[in-house]
């Protein structure tokens, strides 16, 4: 039996409705506690709750940040300052610091090497 014109010569596609039929149904959602049978009403997932201690943590001053990127440019942290820095510094903080200081590096190279090319006479 072609389906809307379809060539089916070995007649797969007329047991295709026979296969569907034999597809197992997912089961409803339930969550058994405690031998109970409970119902789900919003299969979405509950949202995260509010964690009070983002509030309370205290934030790191403008040096500290910069103080931690510029040591991660060169790769030395004490583990003492590294523990205070992952409870004090946010991590947006971190990326907008480590691009400025990242620009402020890339200039500092570029006025080093033209000044070279000056005195150089080129």
């Amino acid at each position: 039996m072609p389906i809307q014109g379809i060539p089916d010569p070995a007649g797969i596609l007329s047991h295709a409705p026979a296969l569907e039929r034999a597809r197992p149904r997912p089961a409803p959602a339930r969550a058994i506690m405690d031998e109970e049978a409970v119902i789900m009403s919003d299969p979405s997932p509950p949202s995260p709750p509010l964690r009070p201690e983002d509030a309370s943590r205290p934030n790191a001053s403008l040096r500290q940040v910069v103080g931690a990127v510029f040591w991660s440019f060169f790769g030395v942290r004490k583990g003492n300052s590294m523990r205070q820095d992952a409870v004090k510094i946010r991590p947006h903080q971190v990326i907008l610091v480590g691009v400025a200081l990242a620009a402020v590096f890339v200039f500092a190279l570029l006025l080093v090497v033209r000044i070279i090319l000056r005195s150089a006479g080129a």
